[in-house]
Order: C-alpha cells, then structure tokens, then sequence
C-alpha cells in the first residue's frame, strides 16, 4: 500500500494537482481552500458555492469529463486541502454517501450530483444517509451539489431532520 512520508508532501501534490486541473496558479489555491472551510464553518454555502463554481469555471472546456466520478475527484482533491476530516463513499445500512466531512462542531453529508442540486438531496432524504450521524452532539448538515453537467455548480443545505 502506497501513502504519504508526511502531511507536507500529501498537500503539496494535492496543491499541485488541484492547480493543474483547474487551471489556476499554486499560489492562489491555498487561499481558496481555506474560504472554502471558513464557510463551511459558519454554513455560508452561498459564498461555498460561489468560490467552488469560480474554482470550476477556470476549467478549460476541453478538459471538463461528463462522467460523475471527475467531479468527486476534484471536489475530494478541494475538500481535503481543506484540512478537514474527508471520508468519501461512506456506506450505511441504506446506502453509499459521496463524503461526509466531520468540523469540529458540525457534520456534512454530501452528495454530488451531474444533474440537479434537488436531485443530490432527494437521494440523501430517500436514503436517510443522515441517521448514523444524528446520535453525534454535532450539528448534521445535508449538503447536496449539482449542476456538473451545465457546469453551473449549485448547492443546497438543510439541516438533518428538516
């Protein structure tokens, strides 16, 4: 099993590719994912959505893959610069989440979807990927993302039993 020497070399590679995929400068990536995590903070997915839309749109068209799986790779590869902790394709009794980041006072469940933001969040309420999380003294969030295929990113929340 490959991994990483240390935390230093893991981010670096992160920022390198995060930079090459999305066409934006090393130097500026590092302030990008470090908004992303204050507004995830302080549940500002409107600002959230903004930033990661912009991260998206520096994408040259030619690069941009119609199939779900490049997406979550570059959400993983943004989420996890981020410095929180990231699981992704966690499994539940109903189903297998895209991610679920764990804050320190608060809980996302994520769901990426090519189409629609409703879309991502009807599956999460369908399959109530929010219930093994709910005995945590956390607050749980559903966070659903979508839009890829109209490379217009949009988010929803809604908090866990709404």
């Amino acid at each position: 099993m490959l991994t990483f020497p240390n935390f230093e070399v893991r981010e670096s590679l992160l920022n390198h590719l995060l930079a090459s995929f999305s066409d934006n400068d090393v130097a500026e990536i590092q302030p990008l994912y470090l908004q992303l995590l204050h507004y995830l903070e302080e549940k500002k997915i409107e600002k959230f959505q903004t930033t990661l839309h912009g991260l998206f749109a520096r994408i040259p068209y030619q690069l941009h893959i119609k199939h779900e799986y490049y997406y979550h790779s570059l959400c993983y590869m943004i989420l996890a610069l981020m410095g929180a902790r990231i699981d992704l394709e966690v499994l539940s009794d109903k189903g297998r989440m895209d991610a679920v980041i764990e804050l320190e006072k608060i809980i996302y469940i994520i769901e990426f979807k090519m189409g629609t933001a409703e879309q991502a969040m009807q599956q999460i309420k369908k399959r109530k990927y929010f219930e093994p999380f709910l005995n945590r003294d956390k607050e749980v969030f559903l966070l659903a993302v979508g839009g890829f295929k109209a490379k217009i990113i949009r988010c929803l929340l809604e908090k866990a039993g709404n």
